[in-house]
């Protein structure tokens, strides 16, 4: 078994670090990623697909953020990816960093804009205000390859609602809230003076879709 992780960079400066970083793993490969509203998620609705020959030989496919080592353990991961390359495990996720487990009442309007997606999905009434999500971030799992391409068109699915739904577009704009790039950085990005919803729609997109599927 073979496996390729992903270690996602945004600029010259997280691409040299994480290159220095991870140079001794033969499982990372350091990619650089262009910055749209989407952050990481760009990866599924572009870059995977456009460098599908760079990773159709590999078993299992994951993906972790530049600055992983700050928020999970490297020497872990690296026992973990030996360990899916030394066994032919049946199952269909593996989280590396999980959420806070209580976060619907602080990201309200996020979850409005969840409900209207997988309402658009058919699935069950209120689905995404269940309370046993396993809820990890979506630059931080590793999945088998066959699993992979089958979120991406679950995801492509998924932007395509949140692309032309009028209900959507009419709140997705709105401020999120949230601390981190400044002013014009986020000018840049989303046209607008604030984080936009977005990347956080997003990011919680896979531990909805994953719900219910084998983790380990």
């Amino acid at each position: 078994m073979k496996t390729r992780i992903y270690i996602l960079a945004y600029n010259d400066e997280t691409f040299e670090y994480a290159s220095n970083f991870y140079k001794e793993y033969v499982w990372a490969k350091v990619i650089r990623i262009k910055t749209t509203v989407l952050f990481e998620s760009i990866i599924f609705d572009e870059w995977l697909l456009d460098n599908y020959d760079d990773w159709k030989d590999f078993d299992n496919i994951g993906f972790i953020s530049w600055k992983a080592n700050q928020k999970i353990c490297i020497n872990a991961l690296d026992n973990v990816i030996k360990q899916l390359n030394e066994n032919d495990y049946d199952y269909d996720i593996k989280p590396l960093y999980s959420f806070k487990k209580s976060e619907i009442d602080s990201f309200s309007l996020g979850y409005k804009i969840l409900d209207i997606v997988f309402t658009k999905l058919n699935y069950p009434d209120k689905y995404v205000y269940r309370d046993d999500f396993i809820k990890f971030f979506c630059n931080y799992w590793i999945t088998k390859k066959d699993t992979l391409l089958e979120y991406i068109g679950f995801f492509k699915r998924c932007k395509e609602i949140i692309d032309t739904d009028e209900e959507i577009q009419s709140i997705i704009w709105d401020d999120a809230y949230y601390p981190g790039l400044n002013t014009e950085q986020l000018l840049k990005i989303f046209n607008k003076p604030h984080y936009c919803y977005h990347p956080f729609i997003y990011e919680r997109i896979p531990f909805f879709y994953f719900h219910g599927k084998k983790f380990i």
